[in-house]
């Protein structure tokens, strides 16, 4: 018996959704073309925070990065190096009214040693040796500030045990990275002025880096332990065991 019906013969089929997949080729450039993109943007991010002097600031894990840049310690040092002079000229201008204003060269010390931290970094990167050393250098001149205005302070100074040890180690690193490094400029640096604050009672200014380098100058030591100065700050104590370095400075 014959049915009407609205198809005739074939049944109806369900009707498949067509997804437009690029294929495997074209997937792989715009993936490639979105990375390219990232990379830009990632430089151009790198520009803009070098230009605005903003790398020792940046969260640690945009720092890290950033420092396998080229002349990436370079350009923090630079950095830092402004950074110190800024701090330094506002203070050493107080210091200079110290009894009006009460800032000595306790404050300018104090105000140093965050950027001391920051020499480490510098320190570690590649070709980072020397320019730590002249920036711990600046930083040892930025520490106390004119002292004609009673700007002396009372002996609260926490950097210079820190600018001390740096400036040894970072010394003794150097030398044996460049065996001709003329150190002579920078050991008459701090005799100058270690002598200038012990005129106004301040004492000891690098002197275990004075003497380290002074003795350069008559014999070189074969330094192997950078343990420059003791933990302490203080001298050793008689009979207290040494590190070969500790008795060289010492002696």
């Amino acid at each position: 018996m014959h049915s009407d019906s609205l198809y005739d013969g074939a049944k109806p089929t369900k009707s498949s959704k067509v997804h437009d997949s690029p294929p495997p080729s074209d997937a792989l450039e715009i993936a490639n073309a979105r990375i390219g993109d990232l990379e830009q943007q990632i430089q151009d991010l790198h520009k803009f925070i070098n230009a605005k002097g903003l790398t020792r600031t940046v969260p640690p894990s945009i720092q890290q990065h950033m420092n396998q840049q080229p002349n990436a310690a370079k350009i923090l040092a630079r950095q830092i190096h402004d950074a110190a002079a800024e701090v330094y000229e506002r203070l050493s201008a107080k210091a200079d009214r110290a009894r009006k204003t009460g800032v000595t060269s306790d404050d300018l010390s104090a105000s140093i040693m965050d950027f001391l931290d920051e020499v480490e970094v510098v320190r570690d990167l590649p070709g980072g040796v020397p320019l730590a050393f002249n920036l711990v250098m600046t930083l040892a001149e930025h520490s106390y500030g004119g002292l004609d205005g009673g700007g002396s302070g009372y002996g609260d100074r926490p950097s210079y045990p820190e600018v001390d040890r740096l400036i040894s180690e970072l010394a003794v690193e150097r030398r044996q990275m460049e065996p001709s490094w003329n150190h002579e400029g920078a050991l008459e640096s701090m005799e100058y002025q270690n002598k200038y604050l012990r005129e106004y009672g301040i004492n000891g200014f690098c002197s275990a880096s004075i003497k380290l380098l002074s003795g350069w100058e008559k014999a070189a030591p074969t330094v192997v332990d950078l343990t420059i100065i003791h933990e302490s700050g203080r001298a050793p104590s008689p009979g207290e065991e040494l590190s070969y370095c500790e008795a060289w400075l010492y002696r």
